[in-house]
């Protein structure tokens, strides 16, 4: 699949011209910093969030997010001395006051750029990184370039904080751009970059040489650092295909949540870069101990309500999308299992045709009956119920074939696509996967069978026998998939 370039969503940070109106905040002495014979300004580029809403399509459209995805309350801004180790030599932390709106570019309804005064630093070759809305406790005005290029661990409540709205973390988008296809920088490192340009570890790279009256300019993109996976079906209740019986969608889970993440995206140094580019820390050594990394593991405890809230589960409505935020989850092809791969989990009640949703429902052979039904079907199948009742155990049941669905209760799984090879038969690179800024839309179309009678917990595969990957599940849902990079592609999907 022909690889396309990752493009910020929501934001641009360009280096403009401006002049200098507050020395405090110019010279950084709230931050780290010393006043050197060279200036640079910062400049912000936010879209206008209209009341309609865009598609998304190969053309590249974008789709900017709400104004909560958007918002800027601080910002982080890190300068670096390429030459000297990448020691720190500018930082500090601008709040929302400190950026000053101007109107849109002549014809352009759909951007506001906001300014930040110039500021005062030491001449030569640096490295730009901007941290917009940092979460507390993990970044300082004196965060090193090492700190970002590293993994980051956060609990749960952490993840929640660093999506909220208002408060969404950016980073610099890292960028392909000025990479060959095996991911090796054209140019050196130190020397052969020009302004503007990506370092391998995410930084931008720009040589301050301006003065007072016409600072340094260089463009520095971000991006949100976690993905958003949001459930649009139009409704809940949908018949099965060939039959009358209905399947009523209930509740949605959050399935294997990552703790672990690269502050900046970090892009595979080596391989196919046509997919295979977006690197996590458990990118290529999945074991136990990467289940463990996970939130919302337990399929048996994806439901559950603790503290009189679950954040990783939520009541599927029509006029309430549901929808997650989670952090960046990759791996190479070989390791796309249902233990690692981040996905949706729907829990649902099943109805025959004429019987009320809340009854238990037996499956024997390929075919549905209540208990009423399915005793009068004994006898002609040759089927011993023995003393079986319909208040008798799952296991019970299962014990002479017959699987049982206790009050029609059902459940589905759905394992996020990112990049469809088009090869069921062939796992794909970051086919499996939930990359950062990406919005993943889903639709349930249409169910031709049940799901499973209670929550898979085979750590392993749910789905299928141990060993196997989600590339083909047991065909019972029909799902589109909509993948937006808060701007990008459509991708169909069958499971």
């Amino acid at each position: 699949m022909e690889f396309r370039k990752l493009m910020f969503a929501g934001l641009a940070l360009s280096m403009m011209v401006a002049c200098s109106q507050d020395d405090e905040l110019a010279n950084g002495t709230n931050g780290t910093g010393t006043e050197g014979d060279a200036y640079m300004s910062l400049s912000i580029e936010m879209p206008n969030t209209g009341n309609t809403t865009r598609a998304i399509d190969e053309s590249g459209e974008k789709h900017e997010g709400t104004a909560e995805e958007q918002k800027i309350t601080n910002l982080l801004l890190l300068v670096y001395n390429a030459n000297k180790g990448d020691e720190l030599q500018y930082s500090h932390i601008y709040n929302a006051v400190d950026l000053r709106p101007q109107a849109p570019n002549p014809g352009d309804d759909k951007s506001t750029i906001y300014t930040i005064t110039p500021f005062q630093i030491e001449s030569g070759k640096k490295k730009v990184v901007v941290v917009v809305n940092p979460l507390d406790g993990k970044f300082t005005d004196k965060s090193t370039l090492d700190l970002m290029r590293n993994e980051m661990k956060l609990s749960q409540d952490e993840i929640s904080k660093l999506s909220t709205g208002n408060h969404f973390m950016m980073t610099n988008a890292n960028s392909l751009a000025n990479q060959n296809q095996q991911g090796e920088e054209i140019a050196d490192k130190q020397d052969g970059l020009s302004n503007g340009d990506y370092y391998q570890d995410g930084s931008v790279a720009v040589d301050v040489q301006g003065t007072k009256n016409n600072p340094t300019s260089v463009t520095v993109s971000v991006e949100r650092v976690v993905a958003k996976m949001e459930d649009q079906t139009a409704n809940y209740s949908i018949k099965v295909n060939g039959k009358e019986d209905v399947v009523h969608f209930e509740k949605v889970a959050l399935i294997n949540g990552n703790t672990k993440f690269f502050p900046i995206k970090k892009i595979r140094e080596q391989g196919d870069r046509t997919n295979d580019y977006v690197v996590d820390p458990n990118f290529e050594k999945q074991t136990e101990e990467t289940i463990n990394d996970f939130y919302s593991n337990k399929f048996e405890n994806a439901f559950n309500v603790q503290n009189g809230e679950n954040i990783v589960a939520k009541d599927l409505s029509t006029e309430n999308r549901a929808s997650f935020y989670t952090l960046e989850n990759t791996m190479i092809a070989a390791e796309q299992k249902n233990a690692y791969t981040s996905g949706l989990y729907y829990r649902a009640t099943y109805e025959l045709k004429g019987k009320d949703k809340v009854t238990n429902i037996y499956q024997y052979g390929n075919t549905l009956y209540d208990f009423a039904g399915l005793q009068e079907a004994a006898k002609q199948l040759g089927l011993n119920l023995n003393s079986l009742t319909d208040e008798s155990s799952q296991a019970q049941f299962y014990a002479i074939g017959v699987t049982k669905y206790e009050k029609g209760r059902c459940y589905y799984t759905y394992w996020i696509r990112h990049i469809d090879n088009q090869n069921n038969t062939e796992m794909g690179p970051m086919e499996f996967a939930v990359v950062r800024n990406n919005i993943y839309k889903l639709w349930v179309n249409s169910i031709n069978s049940l799901g499973l009678p209670k929550p898979p917990t085979d750590p392993d595969n749910p789905w299928k026998p141990a060993g196997n990957t989600p590339d083909e599940l047991i065909p019972v849902l029909d799902v589109t998939v909509e993948v937006s990079k808060w701007e990008e592609r459509i991708l169909d999907h069958e499971i």
